[in-house]
């Protein structure tokens, strides 16, 4: 150490500290870089898991008018069976789109909601005659 001089030797000690706050700095950057990432991630999954609580509210709207229909036989209450069902169809649609579920779970759901339907369908012939 005796062979630098002060100057060299305060060069050098800043040139340290410049090097270790450009570390610090590019593992900032880094870490940005991975955290957008994983906010990309949440952000499709919410999308995904808010689609499923859609379709369960569909499906709570199609049982509540099922129900109404079987109290007051309205036709009205008939369409909106109809078209709850059919909303719920398409975002199990969507759903398959997402890549999150497998294709059996989706075919599952799909066969569930139409089985709903059917079953309906069938009271609401019931009724009718």
């Amino acid at each position: 150490m005796d062979r630098f001089s002060i100057t060299q030797r305060l060069a050098g000690g800043f040139a340290a500290v410049g090097l270790i706050i450009a570390a610090m700095a590019a593992f900032g950057v880094y870490s940005l870089f991975q955290m957008r990432a994983e906010f990309e991630t949440l952000s499709a999954d919410f999308e995904v898991y808010s689609r499923v609580g859609s379709i369960q509210s569909d499906l709570s709207e199609a049982r509540m008018a099922a129900f109404a229909y079987r109290a007051d036989g309205g036709e009205q209450r008939v369409a909106r069976v109809e078209d709850r069902l059919e909303t719920a169809l398409e975002g199990a649609a969507a759903l398959r789109r997402s890549n999150k579920f497998s294709a059996a779970e989706i075919n599952e759901f799909e066969a569930l909601i139409s089985s709903y339907g059917a079953a309906f369908q069938s009271l609401a012939a019931g009724v009718e005659n």
